[in-house]
């Protein structure tokens, strides 16, 4: 826990020093609780950016029968699209199936992952990238269910910047190294002939609304925007010179990871919340203007066109049958293998069960 707070804390003091907000809409460390019988959660950070830790004692859980239903889960961003298991929650699906659930904000798949090893979370919508980075590094996880099956991006950059071969020696702001959008831009330059050590300067930025902040400001030149995004920054005048939706990758972008212990004791807890995640995808694409009404309160925004243009592009990367895609994690698996050894022995079925789905 030390740990976490210490980079989280490192990551604040990076941001004030390049003139990035500290909160916003995709990057609030802050907790939101919901409808929790047991609401003491570990950490957070108030609106003063004030770092602010809770004791819940020396229990992974509060106090409570097990197989009661009540969980924690981890999410990389307010918007919907690591918000399947609230929009569930929202949809009351979960409390049909005797499930409550605090959801916990924390802006990239690295720090979520800390959060989950730390048991801080029981479980985390994150990406293939970071939770195998995690794996090789010794975490006891499983990817149980599918969340967005595809790249879901658009690499943007600054309204000078016109051509690809205009960004050699220009800024590209992620989240964090071994991060998703750090893969997509590493997939991105592959695409455009450049090479990511030599030809452009990576710096971590923050999560996709602090990434759009910063190209408005200048700070950074280039970076992966989410879709609702993409639509803002190019009404602002910025340029997209890849869309990933188009390329139509198979990828891991968010998967529902759990802890090995979790899915040992709680097992009970782990199918109900998976037969109501499921069910809230079928509720999600069947119930079309509650889900675009909350993609524009999320990004903010009254323009329905690029609501309904960001929820049409999730739609299509949602799995109907909750399912991850193997051939996304096996893309991001031959990546990584490229820089670690240890990845070249790993294999799919170690990092996935799909027992829990209905």
């Amino acid at each position: 826990m030390k740990f976490f707070l210490h980079q989280l804390r490192q990551l604040l003091k990076h941001r004030r020093r390049v003139g990035l907000p500290v909160i916003d809409d995709a990057d609030n460390f802050s907790f939101e609780r919901i409808q929790t019988r047991h609401q003491r959660p570990v950490f957070g950070i108030d609106r003063h950016s004030r770092i602010e830790k809770f004791d819940r004692g020396h229990e992974p859980h509060p106090p409570k029968k097990r197989n009661t239903g009540c969980f924690y889960i981890g999410k990389l961003t307010l918007l919907l699209q690591t918000d399947r298991p609230a929009f569930s929650r929202c949809a009351g699906i979960l409390k049909q199936h005797q499930l409550d659930a605090e959801v916990i904000y924390i802006a990239g798949g690295t720090l979520s992952m800390q959060a989950l090893v730390g048991r801080s979370l029981d479980f985390m919508c994150t990406g293939g990238t970071p939770f195998i980075y995690a794996y090789l590094e010794g975490v006891q996880g499983k990817i149980i269910g599918g969340v967005n099956n595809r790249l879901p991006y658009g690499f943007v950059s600054l309204a000078n910047i016109k051509t690809p071969a205009q960004l050699k020696g220009k800024r590209i702001g992620i989240s964090r190294f071994g991060s998703t959008d750090d893969f997509a831009v590493k997939l991105a330059l592959a695409q455009f002939g450049l090479n990511p050590k030599t030809d452009v300067s990576i710096t971590q930025v923050g999560g996709a609304a602090t990434r759009l902040t910063a190209l408005q400001a200048g700070s950074i030149d280039a970076a992966v925007l989410t879709l609702g995004l993409v639509h803002i920054a190019q009404k602002s005048g910025l340029n997209l010179l890849l869309d990933f939706i188009e390329k139509d990758i198979e990828y891991q972008q968010v998967a529902i990871i759990a802890r090995d212990d979790l899915l040992k004791t709680r097992a009970d807890v782990v199918r109900r919340f998976m037969k109501a995640y499921s069910e809230g995808i079928r509720y999600y694409k069947s119930q079309k203007e509650v889900a675009i009404r909350k993609t524009m309160e999320k990004l903010r925004t009254n323009d329905r066109a690029i609501g309904e243009f960001d929820y049409n592009q999730r739609v299509r990367a949602l799995p109907d049958d909750a399912k991850p895609t193997i051939k996304g994690m096996q893309l991001a698996l031959d990546d990584i293998a490229k820089d670690n050894p240890k990845a070249k022995t790993l294999t799919i079925s170690q990092l996935v069960d799909l027992s829990f789905l209905p």
